[in-house]
């Protein structure tokens, strides 16, 4: 049975750039017990994790809708979500830089 939670409960936390390619790290506050995490990633991809934080790098750039599932006593609750917007990575040559005097 799955039973959604309030948004505001466990907040979901991502850290880093949020360009494509680049690689996030999703944190939650870590429950008492043996917890199960599922990570809905929004893309069509899912990391099931044993512990309160994952690292994932986006493909391509887009909006993602996270969504943190948590498994404890047999019971699966949606425990967070997070909208991501992902840009597109800027590459840059190493030779993009000129050097100016002042």
């Amino acid at each position: 049975m799955t039973e959604p939670v309030k948004q505001d409960v466990v907040p979901l936390k991502v850290v880093g750039p949020n360009d494509a390619g680049e690689v996030l790290t999703f944190h939650v506050p870590k429950f008492h017990g043996s917890v199960h995490y599922e990570f809905d990633l929004g893309n069509g991809k899912t990391l099931e994790a044993t512990e309160a934080s994952i690292r994932y790098a986006y493909p391509r750039p887009g909006g993602y809708k996270v969504k943190l599932w948590g498994t404890y006593h047999g019971r699966k609750k949606l425990v967070g979500d997070k909208r991501l917007t992902i840009e597109k990575a800027i590459a840059v040559a190493d030779d993009a830089f000129v050097e100016v005097d002042e």
